[in-house]
Parts: C-alpha cells; sequence; structure tokens
C-alpha cells in the first residue's frame, strides 16, 4: 500500500458517500453505471479554477455523483513528485458518474491511461505561456509566502524574475504542480 492509498481517509470517502446519496435524491437514480466519468486537466496557474467552475456547473444539470475536492497533482503534499503508480490509483480510484480534475501531464503513460478508458471525458484548458509564466510568479510572491521560489523570486525586480522563468535559476529543481 502505498502512501496516497494511506491518505485516503475514511472521512473523505464518507463525504463522498454523502454526495453520492445526494445525487441519487436529487436524480432520482439508484445508480449511475451509464455515467461516465470526467476528467478536467489544466497546466498550473492555466484556469483551472475557471475549469473546475464549470465541471461544478456540469455536476448541477447532469446526473453526475458529484466533483471529487482534491485535484490530482503529480507533486506530493510533502515536496517530492508522484510515482507513476501513485498517481495512476489515483486516476483509477473513481466511480462512474464521478468528475474529477488535476494536474496531469502528457506522459505516454497517462495518455495510454485516458486513450484505454471507455468511459472516460477528459478536458484540457490551457492559457498563453506567457499569461501562465507572470500568473505563476504572482502566486509563489504574492499569494503563496511558503512557495519554493517565494524568496528567490521575491528579491528579484520584476523583469529579472521574468527572464529567471524563462531561462532557469540555479534553485532547487521546483515544479509547482
Amino acid at each position: 500500500m502505498n502512501i496516497r492509498q494511506l491518505m485516503d481517509t475514511p472521512i473523505s470517502r464518507l463525504r463522498e458517500l454523502q454526495m453520492t446519496i445526494h445525487s441519487i435524491h436529487k436524480w432520482n437514480r439508484i445508480t449511475f453505471t451509464q455515467v461516465p466519468i470526467v476528467f478536467g486537466n489544466a497546466m498550473p496557474k492555466s484556469g483551472s479554477h475557471l475549469l473546475l467552475q464549470i465541471l461544478q456547473g456540469l455536476a448541477q444539470v447532469a446526473p453526475f455523483r458529484f466533483v471529487k475536492q482534491r485535484p490530482i497533482r503529480l507533486m506530493t503534499r510533502e515536496g517530492r513528485i508522484g510515482a507513476t503508480d501513485e498517481i495512476l490509483y489515483d486516476l483509477q480510484d473513481w466511480n462512474t458518474g464521478v468528475i474529477g480534475w488535476g494536474y496531469v501531464t502528457a506522459d505516454p503513460v497517462y495518455q495510454s491511461f485516458f486513450n484505454e478508458q471507455q468511459n472516460v471525458i477528459s478536458y484540457f484548458v490551457f492559457r498563453d505561456p506567457r499569461d501562465q509564466l507572470l500568473s505563476s510568479i504572482f502566486y509563489a510572491i504574492n499569494m503563496h509566502q511558503g512557495h519554493a521560489l517565494h524568496d528567490f523570486y521575491s528579491n528579484l525586480p520584476l523583469d529579472e524574475a521574468i527572464r529567471a522563468a524563462i531561462t532557469g535559476n540555479d534553485q532547487q529543481n521546483h515544479l509547482y504542480l
């Protein structure tokens, strides 16, 4: 059993059961076997909150169980890159009628997973890379003081921070996934 499986607390499972019961009453149906799984995918700082709002709207107008609360991320809460089997576990741990979202790269392993799934509809949103770059810098400086690049970017003029984000820097290899 891996770390992600251990983190799947009974409380989150109970919350999902509660949301499923609510959907059973709302949509007047007992089963969701004919309802596809929907996965909304984005790159960090590229419109994932807008995507989540769209997915939540979808859950209001069509008979889905619920929208997953936590996104699937390639970086763990501890700050390490998650193993492929951990990410696949998270992707496979869904029932029909569930809407999920996250930040999954175009790695061939994940592409194969989505290609092989008959009952999964996936969406991908993206943003102009220039916009994404600026958003990630402002996020690290102003919104997330614990961000690995907060101190680095905070001590640079904006034009140098942009240059460092484009060309790289000698800081810890950091992905904000």
